[in-house]
């Protein structure tokens, strides 16, 4: 899984080894072939000189991308994989997916944000500093509110925030009205979260922050489901077109009105019908995707296919929990180790999560490299964030040219086959050669795209 960065490494008799090549592109490329070769060498002596053809397309990709893969950044022992600063490490980090077209959870510095007399009292400074790094200079399309405004997990009760409780008595509320929140407690929130929001309305970044109200919440308990709703009262009361996102895996419809930004699992727990009915009501859709980006998954299909299913389905993004997350050595240990963690008052257990799961690349200074290493999970994660460029550009080709008369036969053939890559329902993620049979189709229907861009091009001239 990990591409290591190096270009000698010792071959044992009757043994393999995959070697990996990555080309960048200039925006200023000259379209069409381009060849080379890789020369395996050693003690001087050349063994085999391997051909390489690339062909570069006679068009180009927009610097922001019109889907987000979103992955929580959230390096774990900082100290021990990273060897440097935590603050350091997450922008090297987000530098990194910026490259590959893949975005991070949020922007890594927060205002600081404090509730007293009764008002806001907020320092942008520093926080404006790293959105501008991070909106104007690596073009990233999305970021979450700060933490300040997550406001519970699972089948939990809502979180103290700026110095107030959700409700009478002390955690975690037994006996309280869930559905009534303390005045105190709405006044703060409310005055932080219009302080926040009116400032990045001023900075125009407004359209790329969603508040991430609560993940994967326990909607079959009665008491969750009234606390979703008094909560999300409380945020649209400050400006009902707050995008507020909750990784639901599924569609609860008494939140219908309340959560506008859904997260819904991309394997048919949510029918296409409901999702369609729930876009055409103005609710936006993202796929949430924990536990299938794994290292047991053969064929990396469903890291490749996620935009497919977010063009297909019109969800504007997916996301996923970590990039960096991870409990061993992952360059020495293929599995997790066991964690104790609680997803409810008084229910605490021992878990251990899929192999892989949370992360995507790895730690370099492990080995003797200074910032992250990638992996051939990540790079397909980037290969079909570029795949979902293709097909905005092919569509827009094809309206454009049909507004012309021009004919788009082809073109609609190559999107249709594209099409045909994915459908809902599906195995699921960590069923990957149940989704993606045949790995070349993906090739294949790219190809099939990057010349219908090529000829309405030429048709448009």
């Amino acid at each position: 899984d990990p591409l290591l960065p190096h270009n000698t490494f010792d071959l044992g008799a009757n043994a393999t080894q995959p070697v990996w090549i990555t080309v960048s592109v200039p925006k200023d490329a000259r379209p069409g072939d381009y060849t080379g070769k890789a020369r395996l060498v050693a003690q001087g002596t050349a063994l085999a000189e391997i051909p390489l053809t690339l062909h570069v397309w006679d068009f180009g990709l927009p610097e922001v991308s019109h889907v987000g893969a979103i992955y929580d950044v959230g390096p774990t022992d900082v100290a021990k994989n990273w060897r440097k600063p935590a603050e350091e490490v997450r922008w090297d980090i987000i530098r990194f997916m910026a490259k590959r077209r893949l975005c991070p959870d949020r922007v890594p510095v927060s205002p600081t944000i404090r509730y007293e007399d009764g008002r806001a009292k907020i320092d942008f400074a520093a926080f404006d500093r790293a959105a501008a790094i991070y909106f104007d200079e690596l073009k990233l399309p999305f970021s979450y509110t700060p933490w300040d405004f997550y406001l519970f997990g699972w089948g939990f009760p809502p979180a103290e925030r700026f110095g107030e409780h959700p409700y009478p008595g002390k955690p975690p509320y037994e006996g309280a009205d869930r559905s009534k929140l303390r005045p105190e407690y709405k006044k703060a929130f409310q005055a932080c979260l219009k302080a926040f929001w009116d400032h990045v309305g001023q900075k125009g970044w407004q359209d790329k922050f969603v508040l991430y109200i609560s993940d994967e919440p326990f909607d079959t308990q009665p008491a969750i489901r009234e606390q979703m709703k008094a909560l999300c009262a409380m945020i649209h009361e400050v400006d009902p077109k707050i995008p507020i996102y909750s990784s639901t895996w599924k569609h609860v419809p008494e939140w219908d009105g309340y959560i506008n930004q859904w997260g819904f699992g991309h394997y048919g727990i949510v029918p296409p019908e409901v999702m369609a009915k729930r876009q055409a009501a103005g609710d936006r859709l993202w796929f949430t995707t924990d536990g299938q980006m794994c290292t047991d998954t053969p064929l990396c299909a469903v890291e490749r296919l996620l935009p497919h299913y977010c063009f297909k389905y019109g969800q504007t993004a997916y996301e996923f929990w970590g990039v960096a997350w991870t409990t061993y050595d992952p360059f020495r240990y293929g599995w997790h180790a066991f964690i104790y963690q609680s997803d409810q008052p008084g229910k605490s257990y021992y878990i251990r999560y899929p192999n892989g799961d949370g992360f995507l690349l790895y730690p370099g200074p492990l080995v003797g490299q200074p910032g992250p290493i990638s992996s051939i999970r990540l790079e397909q994660a980037r290969e079909g964030v570029e795949d979902y460029e293709y097909l905005c550009l092919l569509k827009a080709l094809i309206a454009k040219a049909k507004a012309s008369g021009k004919d788009t036969v082809q073109a609609e053939a190559a999107m249709a086959q594209a099409g045909r890559l994915v459908a809902i329902p599906n195995a699921g993620g960590r069923h990957s050669s149940k989704i993606l049979p045949d790995p070349e189709a993906v090739y294949k229907a790219r190809e099939a795209v990057a010349v219908a861009i090529e000829g309405l091009h030429d048709a448009l001239r």
